[in-house]
């Protein structure tokens, strides 16, 4: 069985944040960081298999409690609807997104990622009047950092 650490170095679920601007983070309710590379596999004329893996097509899938500035349609930090608005050539804007993690004894750990955000929905909770940003930033370097 492999050691999955103390328990004071895992991750507080309630410890997850997302930076939304220069100094501003935002409460991740859910968060999927999705590492990916697709792979070919090929067999060799000695019965041996040769693996070639290609770039990364990394996302992370998140939700977020809706507040005021994520909606900004101007541009400047935090405005999560600018970010999906192409430019004049098609493209989207490129930011460094980072995800702060909390473990229980207070400790922090930065993810930084460079990407952009094609898929962001706005869904008000039945029943209990809360609204979420549900959203995908696409990872568009092939390089994810922790510090």
């Amino acid at each position: 069985m492999a050691d999955i650490g103390a328990i004071t170095e895992l991750v507080n679920n309630e410890k997850l944040l997302l930076q939304t601007g220069t100094d501003t983070f935002v409460l991740m309710q859910d968060c999927r960081f999705n590492l990916d590379r697709p792979i070919s596999r090929q067999t060799t004329s000695g019965s041996g298999v040769v693996y070639f893996f290609g770039s990364g097509d990394n996302s992370i899938d998140f939700t977020l409690l809706c507040s005021t500035p994520e909606l900004e349609d101007s541009s400047g930090a935090g405005n999560l609807v600018y970010q999906t608005q192409r430019d004049a050539n098609g493209a989207l804007p490129t930011a460094t997104y980072k995800i702060k993690a909390t473990d229980v004894s207070g400790a922090t750990k930065t993810i930084s990622a460079t990407g952009v955000i094609p898929h962001l929905e706005v869904q008000r909770m039945a029943g209990v009047g809360g609204v979420v940003m549900n959203g995908r930033i696409q990872l568009t370097d092939d390089s994810v950092t922790v510090a």
